[in-house]
């Protein structure tokens, strides 16, 4: 592969390192997304050669403007997320967009979550983080989810294996009394029953009191 034109490179990292700027001073998220979208407007019309990122955009429709959706135009995945090749990774095209705008995820279980709903929107004004837990939150919120139950529900105070300990110690051989479990585990006692008597938690690898 030939070298590229060093008058070019000194000119697309001139543009970039603009862009970098301009991200780095404006604290409005729509105002930021108006900014993106120009300066990226500017970049696919004046470089020869593009880097990944800049190509990225390319395949973004911003033709709307700063405060609509920016959707995806290539390869859309099963569910509803565009999958571009990003880095050497397939990912998804908000992902993608949320980096080259804000910089590397760093956060382990951060994912990026979507304000306006649309799956193939890559406008960084439409982008936040959130956790996994969050996002089933959001999604049952917003009726597109059943609600899980027992210990995977995001408002569970017990793991499959507190309930089983908490079902063991009120067995007969050990004769600890609801109440007292319900002070040792911090809740009420009507919790500790319905807990023993498998009205929750049912699928805890239950075994019924003896």
């Amino acid at each position: 592969m030939s070298a590229l034109d060093p008058t070019v490179s000194a000119r697309i990292a001139r543009i970039l390192s603009d862009l970098q700027d301009v991200i780095d001073h404006i604290p409005s998220a729509e105002r930021k997304s108006y900014e993106v979208e120009k300066r990226v407007r500017s970049i696919l019309s004046g470089s020869k050669k593009l880097t990944e990122d800049e190509t990225f955009w390319r395949n973004v429709d911003m033709s709307g403007g700063p405060t609509v959706c920016w959707k995806w135009t290539k390869a859309i995945g099963a569910h509803g997320y565009g999958r571009p090749l990003f880095h050497g990774k397939r990912t998804t095209s908000s992902r993608a967009a949320y980096e080259i705008t804000h910089g590397p995820i760093r956060t382990k279980d951060a994912i990026v979550m979507h304000y306006c709903d649309n799956r193939a929107c890559c406008n960084p004004a439409h982008l936040h983080l959130g956790t996994r837990k969050e996002n089933r939150l959001d999604t049952i919120r917003k009726g597109r989810a059943k609600a899980p139950r027992g210990a995977n529900s995001p408002a569970a105070k017990f793991t499959d294996e507190q309930v089983r300990e908490i079902r063991a110690k009120y067995s007969k051989e050990k004769r600890i009394g609801y109440r007292t479990l319900a002070k040792e585990y911090g809740v009420s006692a009507t919790t500790i029953l319905r807990i023993i008597r498998n009205e929750t938690y049912v699928k805890s690898n239950y075994t019924p009191p003896r």
